[in-house]
C-alpha cells in the first residue's frame, strides 16, 4: 500500500510541475488578435478547404470573427494551388486539387502586411477493412413492424495500428420499398424521412486513437447502429493524421472532450501548432481510404 501511494503522490507532483506556457490576454480578457487557421488538403480529387477566423476569449458567448481579405495558396515541391474566398472567411482551392502521399505541403497566407505558412507531410492510410453488416434477428410479435432490420458496429476510439480521422454515414434509400415485398409495411420513421427527402439517417465524425487514455475511455464504448433496411448504405472515410497532426488533435481533445474525465484528466497546456509568426490552429494534409457498402438481398 505504501509503494502505491508513493507511485500516487509522485505522479501528482509530475502533473503539477509540467510546464504551462502563459498566454497574454488583453486588458478585455481575450487572447491577442491572431488569426486561427482550420483545414487542410487529401487524396481525394474535390475542392479543399481553409477557415481563417479571430481569437477570442473562452468565456462568454463571443463568436469566432472570419478573416476576409486574406491571399492563400497550397504548395508543394511540385504544384500550386491557389485558394478563393467564397465566403466571408473560407477559402477553396478548384475541384481538381489532391494531395499525393509521402510529398509535404505548405500552406500559405498573406494577410495585412504579414506572412504565414504551415506544413505537413502525407502519411499512408493503412488499409482498414469493412465492417460487417449483421442481419437482426427475425421479430416474431405480430404487434411489432415486421421491417427486417441490420446492425453496424462503429468503429472502437482505441487501438488502432495508427490514429486516424474517422467519417460514417449512413443513409437509406430513396426507393427503399422496391427492396422489399408488394405488401411490405414502410415504418412510419422511414416514410417520414422519404417525404422530406432527407436520406442520411447517421452523420458522424471522431478521431481513432491508437493508444489507450484512461480518462477518455469512460466517456466512450462500443455502439451499434440498428436503423439499417434493404437497399441503406454505409460509408466510410479514413483520413491519415501525421505525428504532428495527431499530437495537435490529441492536445484538443486533452483541452475539450477528454477534460475532467475520471480520477485524473489532464493538465492544462497550450495547444501545439504548424503555424509560423503566431498564428493557432493545424493545417493538415491527409491520405484518404473509402469503404462503401450496400445491404443487398
Amino acid at each position: 500500500m505504501k509503494t502505491v501511494n508513493k507511485i500516487i503522490l509522485m505522479f501528482l507532483v509530475a502533473l503539477e510541475c509540467a510546464c504551462v506556457e502563459v498566454v497574454e490576454l488583453d486588458q478585455d480578457g481575450k487572447v491577442s488578435n491572431s488569426i486561427v487557421v482550420e483545414g487542410g488538403i487529401t487524396t481525394e480529387a474535390k475542392a479543399h478547404f481553409v477557415k481563417l477566423s479571430r481569437s477570442h476569449s473562452a468565456v462568454g458567448n463571443e463568436l469566432p470573427r472570419p478573416v476576409e481579405g486574406a491571399v492563400l495558396s497550397i504548395s508543394s515541391d511540385e504544384v500550386s494551388y491557389d485558394l478563393s474566398e467564397i465566403a466571408p472567411g473560407i477559402y477553396a482551392t478548384n475541384s481538381t486539387a489532391k494531395a499525393e502521399v509521402g510529398k509535404k505541403y505548405t500552406l500559405h497566407i498573406s494577410l495585412d502586411g504579414k506572412s504565414y505558412e504551415a506544413t505537413d507531410s502525407v502519411v499512408k492510410i493503412l488499409d482498414q477493412l469493412p465492417i460487417p453488416i449483421e442481419p437482426l434477428a427475425p421479430i416474431n410479435d405480430p404487434h411489432i413492424d415486421q421491417t427486417q432490420y441490420f446492425q453496424f458496429y462503429f468503429r472502437d476510439n482505441f487501438g488502432a495500428a495508427a490514429p486516424f480521422n474517422y467519417q460514417v454515414q449512413t443513409t437509406i434509400s430513396e426507393d427503399v420499398a422496391s427492396h422489399y415485398p408488394a405488401d411490405w409495411t414502410m415504418p412510419q420513421w422511414v416514410k417520414n424521412r422519404l417525404d422530406k427527402g432527407d436520406f442520411m439517417v447517421v452523420d458522424s465524425t471522431y478521431y481513432i486513437n491508437p493508444g489507450l487514455e484512461p480518462p477518455a475511455v469512460l466517456a466512450y464504448g462500443q455502439t451499434n447502429f440498428t436503423q439499417l433496411l434493404y437497399g441503406s448504405k454505409v460509408l466510410e472515410k479514413f483520413y491519415s493524421l501525421s505525428d504532428k497532426h495527431y499530437q495537435f488533435v490529441r492536445a484538443m481533445l486533452s483541452e475539450t472532450d477528454w477534460k475532467s474525465l475520471g480520477p485524473f484528466g489532464y493538465v492544462e497546456a497550450n495547444v501545439p501548432t504548424n503555424l509560423t509568426n503566431g498564428a493557432y490552429g493545424f493545417f493538415y494534409a491527409s491520405d484518404v481510404q473509402v469503404i462503401e457498402q450496400e445491404i443487398m438481398k
